[in-house]
Parts: structure tokens; sequence; C-alpha cells
């Protein structure tokens, strides 16, 4: 306990809870983990990545003490460990391009001891506990905003898929009433649709479950990503098609509202282009 002393020995105090923390103390990490069985979490190797708390070198010299074997960032990374700073943009976009589609668990460095010392899995834990976790974490911000809707295991990010020939005739969007050319909506009912599929909650049971799972959680960047890349799919594969010159026109204006409404200012990922190179 903290009793009311000077300004300078408050400063004292306080250096000293920092000190006592186990998720910033080897000493205190070490002891907390020193009887941990690892082969109950299933954890035989992870992917390590950045420093801080812990630096990158001084960490996986702990995962090995451990039995944990800790390696770079791979295609066939599963597990990984960051850290909140020094650590590469290219290869954190090259994972979730290497992982779209495939289940990747990604926790901080605190996250990790938390997981070892009480078995218990943070990313299964309460919404509350994984947002206290992830709050203000730059990493894990970094890859939400690239299109990896942390603390989901499953990686839709990375790219969104082209549409070969005739795209779906119903998909989610025009399920919901969205649509455009000569016979399409107003500007304003498309706008509403738009604000609709962002922020529902769930899909409807008639669409796979696969499906479902491209959109996401809503209001997050995976479901403006998904939505982005569907519309500027839609005018990639109808740009050869002279009598869908108006449908174009209204995909490519409803994606700039999408990107002004949601996009500036908040998210990373790559903002699709309708241009067909």
């Amino acid at each position: 306990m903290c009793l009311p002393l000077p300004a300078r020995n408050s400063v004292t105090c306080a250096s000293s809870q920092m000190i006592t923390n186990p998720f910033r103390n080897r000493v205190l990490r070490d002891w907390l983990c020193q009887d941990i069985d690892r082969t109950a979490l299933g954890l035989k190797a992870v992917s390590t990545t950045g420093s801080s708390p812990f630096a990158e070198a001084e960490f996986d010299e702990f995962l090995q003490r451990l039995g944990i074997q800790p390696h770079t960032i791979r295609s066939d990374t599963k597990v990984l460990v960051v850290g909140r700073r020094e650590w590469s943009e290219s290869e954190l976009r090259g994972l979730l391009k290497a992982r779209s589609g495939k289940k990747l668990r990604v926790y901080s460095q605190e996250m990790f001891i938390a997981f070892l010392v009480t078995a218990i899995d943070p990313l299964t834990s309460a919404s509350d506990v994984v947002e206290r976790f992830g709050r203000g974490h730059p990493t894990l911000q970094f890859l939400s905003a690239i299109g990896f809707d942390w603390p989901t295991t499953v990686v839709h990010g990375g790219g969104g898929s082209e549409l070969t020939g005739d795209w779906p005739e119903i998909g989610f969007l025009k399920h919901i009433g969205y649509s455009v050319g000569r016979s399409g909506a107003p500007e304003e009912e498309r706008r509403a649709v738009l604000r609709k599929a962002y922020n529902a909650r769930q899909l409807p049971d008639e669409f796979q479950v696969s499906y479902r799972n491209e959109w996401g959680r809503p209001r997050s960047s995976v479901r403006l990503q998904k939505m982005a890349n569907d519309i500027a799919s839609f005018c990639r594969n109808a740009t050869r098609r002279p009598h869908m010159s108006i449908a174009i026109a209204d995909w490519e204006v409803d994606l700039d509202w999408l990107r002004v409404t949601y996009y500036d200012g908040r998210y990373r990922f790559a903002w699709p282009s309708t241009k067909v190179w």
C-alpha cells in the first residue's frame, strides 16, 4: 500500500509497483511459470515477434526453458506471440495472407504468460477479459486494422477473393435489398442497406457457415473489407460489359461512400481498386 508521501517518494512508490508486476519482471515471471505442464496446454512450438514488455530474444529463451520451441514467423505459423514494438508490418501482412481462411491464434506476451500460469486460454475467455488484454496494444490493433478480426482465430483478411464469371445471384448484400443500375435502388436507399450490412449482428442461417464467417463481426474491419472487396469485384467483373455502365457508376459511388464513412482514419488495410489492370 502506498501511503501519502512527498512527490519525490511518490515516484519511488510507483516505480516499485512496476517492478513487482510479474508481466514486466522476468524473475517473478519465471517463478510463476516454473511448474507449468506444457503438454497439458498442447503447446510445443510458437512463433514470436517484437519486444516489450520483454525483449524478443530473452522471451524466446524463456520459452525454450519451458520446453516450448520459439520460431520466427513463417507461412505455417498457427500460434503467434507478439510484443508491443520492433515488429515488421510486412511480416504480419504476409502472415495474414498466408493464413487467409485458416486458423491463427495471436497472443500478446502478457496474454501468453497468463495462459501459461492459469492453463486457461485467454482467447476463449469472456469478451471483456480479452478486450482488456488487447486494449492499447499496438500490434494487436495493427492486425485488426489490416483485416484480422482479433481475437477470433480464423483469418479472413489478407486480400479478398476475385469473382470469376458471373457472381452468385443472391449474396448477403442482394439478400437484404442492395441493388444498382437502371432498375436499382436510389442512392439513399443503397446507403441504408449498406449501413444495415455493416451493423448486422449475424447473417441469415440460409447462408453456409463458411460464407457467414467471411463477413466477420458487425462493425469490424473484416466486415468492412468484405463489403468493399465484394463491391470492387462487382465493378471489375462488369468493366467489359457496356450495358452495365450505370451499375458500375453506382458501385463506384457506393464504394467511395463506404471509404469516407467507415474507413478513413480508422483502418489501414489496403482499400480495393475497381480498376482492371
